[in-house]
């Protein structure tokens, strides 16, 4: 385990939520994407109870918990899809809805990962 690493992912996957998000930027899109965001921290430490910190032949690994990762990548696939119907009011409000999704699940794997790190320290300080 690498703590570089552990952040590295989960940054991408913001970044690309980003990247999403500035092909329609509104107000109401913004507020969704900071509760989504806020609300994705919190949850990703309280998630990131399922995750594993273990040692193994004197080397710390960790499993992380495949359920945030899937939530964030059909989010993430279903606003892509979206994108070409933009135009329909009806559909803007799933795009938001999808747009807190992705960013909620974004800074879950974020939240995911202080956890993980935190027990890593807490491991690592164990063992040396």
């Amino acid at each position: 385990m690498k703590p570089f690493n552990l952040f590295t992912r989960p940054l991408i996957y913001v970044i690309l939520g980003l990247l999403i998000l500035l092909t329609d930027i509104s107000p109401l899109v913004l507020v969704a994407v900071i509760l989504g965001s806020i609300l994705g921290i919190l949850l990703g430490d309280r998630f990131g109870k399922g995750s594993q910190v273990f040692l193994d032949q004197g080397e710390i690994f960790y499993k992380r918990s495949p359920i945030i990762l899937a939530i964030w990548l059909s989010s993430y696939i279903a606003r892509v899809l979206m994108y070409p119907y933009l135009g329909s009011s009806l559909l803007y409000v799933v795009s938001i809805a999808l747009d807190f999704l992705l960013f909620m699940s974004g800074f879950m794997l974020l939240g995911e990962s202080i956890y993980v790190f935190r027990e890593y320290s807490k491991l690592k300080r164990a063992y040396s």
